[in-house]
């Protein structure tokens, strides 16, 4: 039988071109990106400490420096950057979209979701997504209201709702049942080839006055978050959630066991429990933040069984999370060698990205 050699390449290129797109994976990751304040001055909040006359001198060259040093390391992370990224202890908008234009030259464009909370020093959490292939459905934050402490005041949870972009034929098809009533545009979406995933972007209350005495109020939040998530999962058990963040507190914590109802193990997951995919790498004694001579894991990434169970759409690959740091982003020697570089440490410069790594995982 005669092969001919050129429609045979053809068919093995499109082949192969067909394998990769489908075999794409989808990096989500999370940054306490670290006192991201802009340069001008703000009465409604606290943030006279980082103003180009206060001491730390925070001047537009110093703040261009640290957007660059977030580029490099977002940048890396993924293909061309994640997919999904969520951010904590930035002042504002303004500062997410200074940092989405560093970014676009070497990422390609992302798109912002920002709320204002009522944190004194103004800091906030965000959420920055490819608008190329992804689209939000909804977007909410919760504040946080402590009925035994009226006067404290802590970040929003942020809950974005988003779905992967489906073919055009597919599109039409999905709003054309919608119109008619005949089904929910999340259903719509699910059924023609669109993927829902809820994100809850997190920035708890800090340890401040000791791990134990702040621990009820940690609580309290991840409690807020669990109700906003059971919620989604009364309508579908299956429903695909994502909780990220600078939780304060580790996968073995009670906000995280018995709050979130997290796990960490796959092995140990049971209806309506979450797996806390940090879990086995705090077991192997890795940390995304360096306290007192030690590493803690208090930056999470926490999934619903709907991303690790067989089915359809985007799913958990097994193993991938991790914690992301390079060479220059580590303290080079000294006692603190491997540990985050800084931006300050106290009053002085360092000049360098954060003091906590970035978290990742991936999806395929």
């Amino acid at each position: 039988m005669k092969v001919n050699i050129k429609y045979l390449s053809l068919a093995l290129l499109i082949f192969c071109t067909v394998g990769a797109h489908a075999q794409k994976q989808v990096t989500v990751a999370f940054w306490n990106v670290e006192n991201l304040y802009d340069t001008k001055n703000d009465s409604t909040i606290d943030d006279e400490e980082f103003l180009p006359e206060a001491k730390n001198q925070w001047t537009e060259e110093r703040y261009k420096t640290k957007l660059a040093r977030l580029t490099e390391i977002i940048s890396g992370m993924g293909e061309k950057g994640p997919d999904f990224l969520g951010v904590a202890e930035i002042e504002n908008r303004k500062v997410l979209t200074d940092l989405a234009a560093s970014l676009e030259p070497v990422t390609g464009p992302y798109q912002i979701v920002h709320y204002n909370s009522p944190d004194r020093r103004g800091i906030d959490v965000g959420f920055f997504y490819k608008p190329e292939f992804y689209t939000v459905v909804s977007s909410h934050n919760f504040p946080i209201h402590m009925p035994d402490d009226t006067a404290f005041r802590t970040r929003d949870i942020l809950m974005v709702r988003v779905i992967k972009k489906a073919a055009k034929k597919d599109k039409a098809k999905a709003k054309q049942k919608t119109a008619k009533g005949k089904m929910s545009a999340d259903v719509a979406a699910a059924r023609f080839g669109q993927d829902t995933i809820t994100f809850f972007v997190c920035h708890w209350p800090s340890r401040r006055g000791g791990e134990k005495e702040s621990e009820p109020k940690r609580v309290f939040v991840a409690n807020e978050v669990r109700k906003q998530a059971d919620k989604l999962l009364a309508v579908n058990p299956d429903s695909k959630i994502i909780i990220m963040g600078d939780l304060n507190d580790e996968p073995n914590n009670i906000s995280v066991t018995q709050s979130l109802k997290a796990v960490s193990s796959p092995d140990s997951l049971a209806p309506g429990r979450f797996f806390d995919i940090m879990g086995p790498l705090k077991a192997q004694g890795q940390g995304s933040y360096y306290f007192k001579g030690e590493f803690n894991m208090i930056d999470n990434i926490i999934l619903s069984d709907g991303l690790l169970k067989s089915g359809p759409g985007l799913k958990y690959v097994t193993n991938s999370s991790a914690i992301y740091k390079t060479e220059k982003s580590q303290e080079a020697s000294g006692k603190y060698a491997g540990s985050p570089l800084r931006t300050y440490v106290g009053p002085n410069y360092k000049g360098g990205y954060s003091d906590h790594f970035p978290v990742y995982f991936r999806m395929k």
